[in-house]
């Protein structure tokens, strides 16, 4: 991954929202683009792959269950990252989580030998379209 692919990214989440009837809901689409790119860039600017250090490998998972939708960005750092709410007000960054949080409805880290997976919530009404399927 690097940064270049985030908008490719950008567009094929959104194009697949669209695909599920999300993309005409009130603001849920922005925040869950949103959330994803900041989620990938973290990623590029944050995780260190222990089997090789230059690697910013992810891989994304984004779900639509009953209700809701789930972005998952899996990365092979087991670092469980900094979330804090005290930052710094002169710090240039830390605050991508903190965003994460304000723009979802629930969010977590989960971490295991091979790295961490971290997903954000984002309730959603259902649209009649197929709530089925994910996008790899």
């Amino acid at each position: 991954m690097t940064p270049q692919s985030l908008g490719i990214i950008r567009s094929i989440v959104g194009a697949h929202l669209g695909l599920w009837g999300v993309s005409n809901l009130e603001d849920i689409r922005d925040r869950v683009v949103l959330a994803i790119d900041e989620l990938l860039a973290n990623v590029l600017d944050h995780a260190m792959d222990p089997r090789d250090a230059t690697a910013k490998d992810a891989k994304l998972l984004v779900l639509r269950i009953p209700g809701a939708l789930v972005a998952v960005v899996t990365d092979a750092d087991t670092t469980v990252p900094n979330d804090s709410t005290e930052l710094d007000e002169t710090s240039e960054d830390g605050r991508g989580l903190l965003l994460v949080k304000s723009v979802s409805d629930d969010f977590g880290v989960s971490v295991n030998k091979d790295g961490k997976d971290i997903w954000a919530k984002f309730l959603c009404p259902e649209t009649g379209v197929a709530a089925e399927g994910g996008l790899r």
